[in-house]
């Protein structure tokens, strides 16, 4: 329960929550900008809690071609985090 939190702890975890975000954000336009849509859509789908299995159905692919496409737009995922976290002086 984030109520439950010290205000130092609540600013931490607001922080961490908008680094998130913003990286989510730059990574799903930097999918969209190299033609990587349905690799974003598979990586953020996982990263709400769904299975690669139940995405890969859906979408007609295997579990392991599913898998496949979440490395992409995580690499890029990453590499927003990371650039964010430099930015804001992390070292």
């Amino acid at each position: 329960d984030p109520s439950a939190l010290e205000p130092s702890e609540e600013l931490d975890r607001r922080f961490a929550v908008a680094l998130v975000r913003a990286a989510m954000s730059r990574a799903e336009r930097a999918c969209a900008e190299q033609g990587l849509t349905e690799h974003w859509r598979v990586f953020a789908r996982q990263a709400r809690g769904e299975t690669l299995r139940a995405i890969g159905a859906e979408l007609g692919l295997s579990e392991s071609q599913a898998h496949v496409r979440t490395r992409a737009a995580k690499r890029r995922f990453l590499a927003a985090l990371a650039d964010l976290l430099e930015a804001d002086g992390v070292p």
